[in-house]
């Protein structure tokens, strides 16, 4: 058993698993993590994109190259400690409370890291202005308004929520939600994570209307007509449809106030809709506890070896 933990316990080891997270976590913070399987063959061909996906380097710290590395560093950092306090135990040497505690601290930190990684809830609403949605705690949170900053070549410089707080229908209180600082209310945090255009056509047929929008279908004259998409061009948004009639297919793009086949198309409503993803997760006491047990252990260790200067 003691040969075990001295191999278990041995600092080369701890030196290479170590160097191989560093390594694996410098590398994953250049691979976008979390996105669809197609963004990485888009970005990175299929060959890296594909490989990316099979080793789950798109999601990597939840995946085997960053948890097994990681268990064995647990194992290592466990061994040591029994190790040496097993080792002073039997000596009935003095213990150095500071080494300990940033052993013991590191392993809680570890133990609290991953159950603060497994249990992360995440789901994301996208919202227009003044739409809301209503968190399990039973507080409301409302879009006031959202912007889209750009640079001045186009490129996306900042997304902007402005968000009101709802505690029944006081409020509770506003905050505007940007990419790097999010909203937290009680144990849920709020992110701003994304945008989408949406769009809805307002057809008018036999004096009456209707609205449908992306992916939705109405009938007409024994077949259907499905908006596919909007588009963006000089003249003003078109709407792209595909209508099904006798078995055959025709696409057809429309300006607001065009008609086809004596169905008119009023309206055409493109509206931004800002995506708010909201986080729960549980064990950042945890967390919190282990920093302040590893500043603790630091000062005594430091202490401890002013101690023996002197």
């Amino acid at each position: 058993m003691s040969k075990l933990i001295r191999l278990l316990s041995s600092l080369k080891i701890a030196i290479a698993v170590i160097s191989l997270l560093v390594v694996l976590a410098i590398l994953a913070t250049l691979v976008p993590q979390g996105r669809d399987a197609s963004f990485y063959t888009e970005n990175y061909g299929n060959g890296l994109g594909n490989a990316i996906i099979r080793v789950q380097f798109n999601k990597f710290w939840r995946s085997a190259l960053f948890l097994v590395p990681l268990a064995v560093f647990f194992v290592n950092l466990l061994a040591c400690t029994l190790r040496r306090l097993s080792g002073r135990l039997r000596r009935k040497a003095p213990l150095r409370i500071g080494p300990d505690l940033i052993h013991l601290s590191l392993l809680l930190l570890i133990v609290a890291g991953g159950f603060t990684l497994f249990s992360r809830q995440e789901t994301v609403v996208f919202l227009a202005e003044g739409g809301g949605f209503e968190l399990p705690d039973g507080k409301t949170i409302r879009l006031k308004n959202f912007d889209f900053e750009m640079y001045d070549d186009g490129r996306p410089k900042d997304w902007i929520s402005r968000v009101e707080v709802l505690n029944g229908k006081d409020v509770e209180k506003t905050f505007s939600i940007e990419v790097n600082k999010p909203l937290r209310v009680g144990r849920y945090r709020i992110f701003q994570s994304s945008y989408k255009n949406d769009a809805v056509a307002v057809f008018e047929r036999d004096g009456e209307k209707v609205t449908i929008k992306p992916g939705e279908a109405m009938p007409f004259e024994g077949g259907f007509i499905g908006f596919l998409e909007y588009q963006s061009t000089p003249e003003g948004n078109a709407a792209v449809f595909i209508q099904e009639k006798d078995g055959k297919r025709t696409q057809i793009s429309l300006f607001a106030g065009e008609d086809f086949s004596g169905i008119l198309l009023s309206d055409l409503l493109v509206h931004s809709e800002s995506g708010l993803q909201v986080v729960t997760q549980k064990g950042i006491i945890l967390i919190y506890l282990s920093l302040i047990l590893l500043c603790i252990g630091m000062f005594l260790s430091f202490y401890q070896k002013l101690g023996d200067m002197n």
